[in-house]
């Protein structure tokens, strides 16, 4: 089977077929939104979501709560006005605490490592932003790259070097015949690392333009990273088994294998190379030799990207605890309540005397120099880590365990932050009793909701889907089926687990299937394999329905897999046309795929998350009214017996006994 190699170009190359929809069909609305919120980056689609989903309907379920009176452990009466109708009242203290609380927690967790990610990037090197994993894995491509090219003029050829190592590994490796040959492997790396160049010379024309200009710029660079990604994806696909993920890069570098979305590859390469390149030169102009320039190099940025990591989780924990006691300033009380249940008590609310340790930061603060030298002892410094924790494979699960991805935290990462650093200074900063229940009861469940529930539900959707539908919807573990026990777990793990495919996979299965290997077999392979029902999902698109039973001679329903996979196996109209209609992107299995999977994210976002939030309120508003008024009752309960005791103890005073103070004073009048 040939490949052609494909001509680089900054323009965006038109879909064949491509259909028009007059009108979107509601079915497309979670879609559409939901490629839409994607679309604005990530930091547009976490303040979209955690706005829609947290903020909103905690600040109007604060607004909307009427406070409680103490005394009574019931609302507070309902004012009316001259006219008889009912004054409505809102609590901006409690609206305040919690706009306050969600406004800072929710998207300092995003921007904080966005601001040292880009701190550390411009003032260390372009290669902070990358893994370790890639940190480490080009550097053998980059030492031969360096040894060959001592000028390094010629950065194009480190490209063909890297994407050489990254077909071999993720093709031929994967094959034990029909594998690529040596001079279609440099024709297409010469073709790849022009797209390289390309992409890089788009962000190069990026970097002295305004916020605004640069969206133009942007959009080429996305739409240039889109078609490359497409071409990888379907050079995969013409060679590997279809079971295979065709979006994932591997590179092979000292006996290891570095695994990824093909996509984070490109962008790490970019900002590897002119770093990499840059201090390389820069040693080896020092006398140094070109290798152990390299190595150094590596072990130095891998030191400032744990250290890196490190910061970032840091930050938010430290900001995190501060947070209780900005959102408690000027609170006097409890704003569950309309006064204070213990007044001496809470006037001291949100507010920690100043401990000894407290004073001795501050004064070893003023001894911190204001400007910090990252030379000499500071580079030993970091190699030494970098190299460290490499070595140290305890230290790597460690350091993986908070890897950023970007600016943004790993899920094991922020499940360590939000039960380790959220929750606790929330504890501690709590108003009362009362307020410590709340804090437990909302946030434990709405952090196990987020971190495990919503993820779970996804999943579970997804599953149900495919079954409907016939479309395989997400890919199992092999062990899935071992036990009851394993599935839950497949279901409610972070990382791994039922892998629900994203848009980008649906597309490079469900499209161009005549690049498949086995062309439409290829397609129904995937399917039968990965839970989907070959039938039901030839049945969704009536075409495809009507040329495939054309094929068969029969009803599709009367047809068994083999005699469908014999039919498709032979040359023939009706599979040609198959063939065309499955080869746009935009065809009805994809956008029936899409619309499954993307069904929870868009209800989650616009509807469950939003009740669930406003029903934990509700939940907490009603759990401390109860225990209120349970406390009121022990403590109207209690009163008799006080009095009965002190009854007794004035029984042993004969001359008082029956009498209570005011008839013994009178007696003694």
């Amino acid at each position: 089977m040939s490949v052609k190699a494909i001509q680089p170009s900054l323009s965006v190359k038109k879909r064949e077929n491509q259909p028009s929809f007059g009108s979107m069909s509601l079915l497309q609305v979670p879609v559409v939104v939901m490629d839409g919120i994607e679309r604005g980056g990530f930091a547009a689609s976490f303040i979209i979501q955690d706005g829609l989903g947290f903020i909103t309907p905690r600040i109007w379920k604060g607004l909307t709560r009427p406070p409680i009176d103490p005394a009574t452990g019931l609302p507070k009466p309902t004012e009316y006005d001259e006219n008889g109708k009912p004054i409505k009242k809102y609590n901006w203290d409690f609206a305040r605490k919690e706009g306050v609380r969600e406004i800072l927690t929710g998207p300092s967790s995003f921007f904080i490592p966005l601001g040292i990610v880009a701190a550390v990037k411009k003032y260390s090197g372009a290669a902070n932003n990358i893994k370790l994993n890639y940190i480490n894995g080009f550097k053998d491509n980059f030492i031969e790259f360096a040894s060959k090219n001592p000028e390094m003029n010629n950065k194009a050829l480190f490209y063909e070097n890297l994407y050489e190592n990254v077909l071999k590994t993720s093709i031929n490796s994967n094959l034990n015949e029909g594998k690529l040959s040596g001079a279609k492997i440099t024709e297409i790396a010469k073709n790849y690392a022009q797209r390289q160049i390309n992409i890089d010379e788009q962000f190069e024309k990026m970097k002295n333009k305004s916020f605004w200009s640069r969206r133009q710029d942007k959009k080429a660079v996305k739409e240039l990273q889109k078609e490359f990604v497409k071409d990888f994806t379907d050079l995969k696909k013409q060679y590997l088994p279809a079971s295979s993920d065709f979006t994932t890069a591997e590179l092979k570098t000292s006996g290891k294998t570095v695994k990824g979305s093909f996509k984070d590859f490109v962008n790490s390469v970019r900002d590897y190379t002119g770093d990499a390149i840059k201090n390389t030169k820069k040693a080896v102009s020092n006398g140094g030799s070109i290798e152990k320039a390299v190595e150094n190099f590596t072990h130095r940025r891998m030191g400032t990207r744990v250290l890196t990591n490190i910061s970032s989780i840091l930050g938010i924990a430290v900001f995190w605890t501060v947070i209780p006691k900005i959102y408690n300033m000027g609170l006097k009380h409890n704003p569950a309540f309309t006064e204070a249940l213990d007044k001496a008590k809470n006037e001291h609310a949100g507010k920690a005397p100043d401990s000894p340790q407290k004073n001795a930061s501050k004064e070893v603060s003023k001894e911190v120099p204001k400007e910090v030298s990252f030379g000499g002892g500071a580079s030993s410094f970091f190699t030494k880590t970098g190299k460290s924790v490499f070595e140290r494979p305890n230290l790597k699960k460690v350091s993986d365990f908070f890897e950023l991805n970007g600016p943004v935290i790993p899920a094991t990462g922020m499940l360590a932050l939000l039960y380790g650093a959220c929750i606790p200074p929330r504890l501690v900063q709590s108003h009362d009793k009362y307020d410590l229940a709340e804090i437990v009861t909302r946030d434990a469940s709405s952090f196990f909701a987020l971190m495990f529930g919503a993820k779970a539900l996804s999943r579970i959707f997804s599953n149900g889907f495919a079954k409907l539908s016939g479309l395989a919807l997400n890919v199992k573990p092999k062990d899935h089926n071992k036990s009851t026990l394993t599935k839950i777990g497949n279901y409610l793990k972070m990382n791994g687990g039922v892998d629900v495919l994203s848009n980008g996979v649906i597309e490079s299965k469900y499209s161009d299937v005549g690049k498949y290997k086995n062309g439409i077999n290829g397609l129904l392979e995937f399917i039968d394999k990965n839970g989907g029902n070959v039938k039901k999902a030839l049945s969704l698109d009536k075409n495809i329905k009507q040329e495939t039973e054309k094929l068969l001679g029969k009803k599709l329903k009367d047809a068994s897999k083999d005699e469908i996979k014999a039919a498709f196996s032979k040359d023939s109209d009706a599979a040609k046309e198959i063939t065309r209609i499955l080869k746009n992107s935009k065809n009805k299995l994809v956008n029936s795929a899409k619309t499954m999977n993307s069904f929870f994210g868009f209800i989650s976002t616009i509807v469950l998350i939003p009740l669930f939030i406003a029903s934990l309120a509700d939940i907490c508003d009603k759990m401390t009214r109860r225990r209120r008024a349970k406390d009121i009752a022990l403590e109207k309960a209690a009163a008799p017996a006080a009095e009965q005791q002190n009854e007794k103890q004035s029984c042993q005073m004969p001359h008082m006994c029956g009498k209570n103070m005011s008839q013994f004073l009178g007696n003694r009048r």
